[in-house]
């Protein structure tokens, strides 16, 4: 992933064009989530279209909400600014929401 002519005025993208699509997102999203948790066979996530933008749906278990929100929400909004800096790379606004099995409407448990 290297660049091939690297200079003061036009150095190397630290995320290629094209690289900050949905499901690349979704997938890094799904890692991250995955390594927070205990119950990582119960994290899954969605990714909708909606004003002008996508927003990702987090749906972990119950008792591993707390992991991924973090002290005082640090986590979450921690997932959040990145998303932002990928959504400004993509050109597209990128939101978080996340729920518990018990909340999804999927009914996962």
């Amino acid at each position: 992933m290297g660049c091939a002519n690297p200079s003061k005025d036009r150095p190397c993208p630290l995320i290629r064009f094209g690289m900050a699509n949905d499901p690349n997102v979704e997938r890094l999203l799904l890692r991250i989530i995955t390594v927070l948790v205990d119950k990582s066979n119960q994290v899954n996530v969605t990714s909708a279209n909606a004003n002008g933008g996508t927003t990702f749906q987090a749906t972990v278990a119950a008792s591993d909400a707390g992991k991924v929100i973090g002290k005082g929400g640090r986590t979450a909004r921690a997932l959040r600014i990145l998303l932002s800096a990928m959504g400004v790379a993509a050109k597209t606004r990128y939101g978080l929401n996340i729920v518990t099995t018990a909340d999804s409407p999927s009914g996962l448990s």
